[in-house]
Parts: structure tokens; C-alpha cells; sequence
């Protein structure tokens, strides 16, 4: 899958190997593992299956990923001649603790 960042730093973290946008190195990490993980999806379906990312559908065609326990990836899916493109939208905290889940 391609992907598409909707924030620079975004693209930076996956990128740039010294750039951290101020987060921890484990979320960096994880970060970097999900986007490696959409890369190598055909289709956002292949995604659903994993248990660990925690796919949810955010509504308008709008999803979050599980990153570490604290923080989501906000990702949009889209087709462009016949290529499926994921958006990546924001990496977020989240809000809610892992028992109110």
C-alpha cells in the first residue's frame, strides 16, 4: 500500500532516523513498525486481522491503530488508480485507559 502523510513530522519519524518529534523512543518504534506494516498491506482488511493493532473504525471512512498502549495512529484509506493509499493523519494520545476499552 502507499501512504501518504497528512503532517510533515509524520513523515520525518518514519524518515529520519534521529528525528523523535519529542516522543519516546518505544513509540517511535512502534510508529515505525506500523508504518511498515501498512506498506506491506494490499488492503486495509489484511490489518483488521492483526489483534495487537486494535483497528477501529473512527467513521467517514476514518480509522485508528493501536501504537502502545498511550497512543493511536488516525489513518484514511483511499483508491487512486487502483492503488490503495493510506493517510496517515496524526499520531494521537489516547484518552482513555486500557480497562475503559
Amino acid at each position: 500500500m502507499d501512504i501518504r502523510f497528512s503532517e510533515t513530522a509524520l513523515d520525518r519519524m518514519e524518515s529520519e532516523l534521529a528525528f523523535t518529534a519529542g516522543l519516546s523512543p518505544a513509540v517511535v518504534s512502534a510508529y515505525r513498525g506500523r508504518i511498515q506494516a501498512l506498506r506491506a498491506a494490499t488492503r486495509e482488511q489484511a490489518l483488521q486481522q492483526l489483534q495487537s493493532f486494535e483497528f477501529r473504525a473512527r467513521g467517514h471512512g476514518k480509522h485508528a491503530l493501536c501504537v502502545t498502549d498511550d497512543w493511536d495512529l488516525h489513518v484514511a484509506f483511499e483508491e487512486a488508480n487502483g492503488t490503495r493509499i493510506a493517510v496517515v493523519e496524526a499520531l494521537v494520545q489516547r484518552t482513555t485507559t486500557k480497562t475503559e476499552r
